[in-house]
């Protein structure tokens, strides 16, 4: 989620519980269907004997394993586009079955984008990741009347830079807190650069979940993958003021998929259950929760 200086409106970016959904691809056996079963598994051993765990080609980016039969002899191998590299085409065998998720039949090309929209920026091989700076949590510089007086003025519909530029003048240890920049040490619930902030949803993440201790900017945490996803985000919707959440679903299943991919599936990130409000708001009503984590009494 990324706006300018504290007046929306807003770029959403999903966090780390957000699930991406791939296109489907029926995958081909050369006309000869294949039934095959549902049963999850996570390595061949706990299939029948001779049956294979793999990933079904039409089960998108979020799919999971399953035992599949041996395969049939076909004239042609079934492919499909890799999620974790979307310029990657694999190849599966003739049940549809894959050894990693896939997403669709055939890889759109580097830089994927179909949201239409001038203002998205569809190559994105010119971002790099600014590493995540560890949290402040619970550092209780603000009080409750500080948040909520800081949400009035400064993200409400009706803050205006003026009521928000006063409340930061009125409560510059509070500020200090909520407002910090990219380059700071310790980054609060908004990180800012030059033109633009953040939600910084990443360290929400890792301070409900507990994963502080093992951040270390390159994916020792869920946070730190969560803010990678969304830094991605911000860089191909930052210019789309009026489209942003138009362009940030677009991205995220396309130039900015693996980012989402990566955090999707990560073992740390099966760890974090903050629930879509808490660390990444959606309304005027989520506000104080959120800031509370960094600024006020904490989890």
């Amino acid at each position: 989620m990324r706006f300018t200086l504290f007046l929306l409106p807003f770029v959403v970016a999903a966090g780390c519980g957000g699930v991406i959904s791939g296109t489907n691809d029926g995958g081909s056996d050369a006309g000869n269907d294949v039934v095959i079963p549902t049963t999850k598994c996570n390595s061949a051993s706990d299939c029948p004997k001779g049956y294979e765990c793999a990933y079904p080609g039409n089960g998108g980016c979020s799919a999971t394993r399953q035992c599949f039969p041996p395969a049939p002899a076909c004239k042609k191998l079934v492919t499909g586009c890799s999620c974790s590299d979307l310029t990657t085409t694999i190849n599966g065998d003739c049940n549809d079955a894959f050894q990693q998720p896939v997403t669709g039949s055939v890889c759109e090309g580097p830089h994927p984008c179909s949201s239409g929209l001038s203002c998205e920026v569809c190559d994105v091989t010119g971002f790099s990741v600014v590493p995540q700076s560890k949290p402040n949590s619970g550092t209780n510089a603000c009080s409750q009347q500080d948040i909520s007086s800081f949400v009035t003025a400064c993200l409400t519909a009706s803050a205006t830079q003026t009521t928000c530029s006063a409340w930061q003048q009125a409560h510059t240890a509070c500020n200090t807190c909520v407002v910090t920049m990219q380059t700071s040490a310790t980054w609060g619930p908004f990180v800012c650069d030059q033109s633009s902030c953040m939600i910084n949803a990443g360290g929400c993440s890792d301070i409900v979940s507990g994963q502080v201790a093992i951040e270390n900017g390159t994916n020792g945490s869920c946070g730190d993958l969560t803010n990678a996803a969304d830094e991605c985000v911000s860089y191909a919707c930052g210019a789309c003021t009026d489209d942003g959440v138009t362009c940030a679903n677009d991205a995220e299943q396309h130039q900015c998929q693996a980012y989402f991919y990566a955090a999707q599936t990560a073992s740390v990130c099966a760890l974090v259950d903050a629930g879509p409000s808490t660390c990444n708001p959606q309304g005027d009503s989520d506000w104080p929760a959120f800031i509370n984590l960094f600024c006020g009494t904490g989890p």
